[in-house]
């Protein structure tokens, strides 16, 4: 057992501090004090550390990833500012997926890829970024690769890039989230968005990255994402643990692009998704509804998990089987919540064939209608 002198408290007390001063009068601390310096306005901060948390298909990548190509280029996004800063997108989850989705946001947003060159930058291989030696050799990599400094890193995702086998062990999550700071502040104070998986079961009320409080507590703020099951409608927000004066929930679709020049070996196109910036257009969210509405909406959901066209026929049995009341009862509440989700475009006449659909159903899913019904 190692004996702990007072000389030896002293030798790990300055290697720890290293000599640095780090005691100030008020009026030295606070001379050293700047002024927020945001990338997108009033989302993102350089030097700050956000998660951005959103349930698989929810539009995590898709949104992220317009956001980094548009902070590359310089261009305003969804109604927000942004200050042209040089990025760097860690794809070690996906990294062929990400490719084809860059080149569908660069052409429906009509980029040229080569305006991005300097500014976006990516890496395709997954590694831990809480195993401080292989860190430390990315980071050298990094400034020897690229000559001007790194303003924001996207980390897609934070499970891909760290060693913890469970998402849940809070203490684990804690060093991931300090050692994402760490790769941060080693370059040059960039701001970092982490992607990350929520909590089991969480819905649009609930919704927090895996990690406790044990991982929320190292970050600035937590970015959310939902995408609403009827309207199919992301929402994105931000939640209490937000440093800023924050931003107002803004709400995206997302687009199925089909990539031309990228056919398979069968002669099928490629296909990607885009997000693209929306209006909340509706009177009512499926979040909000209460009673036989959310009763009735939830059978057509379940109708249309497996159908893109839905029969009247279909759905009236559906919503009898949850309403559970005389044959009368359920036929009145029936009229009465579908004319409501009519009313407010959660669902879609599709005004032939006695059929409906939910919002934001492309054509190509609509041509298959004759083979449905």
């Amino acid at each position: 057992m190692t004996k702990i002198t007072k000389k030896s408290v002293n030798m790990e007390g300055a290697q720890y501090f290293a000599g640095s001063q780090f005691i100030y009068g008020v009026n030295e601390f606070i001379e050293a004090a700047k002024a927020p310096e945001f990338i997108v306005e009033k989302v993102i901060q350089r030097g700050q550390i956000y998660s951005f948390t959103a349930k698989w298909g929810h539009g995590k990548t898709a949104l992220g990833l317009t956001w980094a190509v548009h902070i590359a280029a310089g261009r305003d996004f969804a109604g927000f500012k942004t200050l042209r800063s040089r990025a760097l997108y860690l794809a070690g989850e996906n990294p062929a997926d990400i490719q084809l989705r860059v080149i569908s946001i660069c052409r429906e947003f009509d980029i040229d890829p080569k305006e991005l060159d300097g500014w976006l930058y990516f890496s395709d291989k997954a590694f831990p970024i809480n195993q401080a030696s292989v860190c430390d050799y990315f980071i050298q990599e990094i400034k020897r690769l690229i000559e001007a400094s790194i303003d924001l890193i996207f980390v897609d995702t934070g499970m891909a890039h760290s060693e913890v086998d469970e998402e849940n062990a809070n203490g684990k999550m804690h060093k991931v989230a300090v050692a994402m700071r760490d790769l941060a502040i080693n370059l040059d104070g960039a701001g970092l968005v982490v992607f990350m998986h929520p909590t089991q079961g969480a819905n649009a009320e609930t919704l927090r990255s895996r990690g406790g409080g044990a991982f929320a507590g190292q970050i600035d703020g937590e970015l959310l994402a939902w995408q609403d099951a009827g309207t199919r409608q992301i929402k994105f927000w931000h939640s209490s643990k937000f440093r800023g004066g924050g931003f107002e929930p803004v709400y995206f679709d997302l687009k199925r692009i089909e990539l031309d020049g990228y056919d398979d070996n069968f002669g099928n196109k490629a296909i990607s998704v885009v997000a693209l910036p929306s209006t909340k257009t509706k009177d009512v969210d499926s979040d909000e509804l209460g009673g036989n509405n959310k009763k009735v909406f939830d059978a057509f959901v379940r109708c249309a998990q497996t159908k893109t066209l839905v029969t009247d026929r279909e759905w009236r049995r559906i919503a009898y089987d949850a309403l559970g009341g005389s044959k009368s009862a359920n036929q009145a509440a029936y009229r009465r919540a579908k004319k409501t989700l009519l009313a407010s475009k959660m669902v879609i006449d599709e005004g032939k064939h006695n059929s409906y659909r939910l919002p934001n159903t492309t054509n190509a899913d609509v041509v298959c209608l004759e083979n449905e019904l």
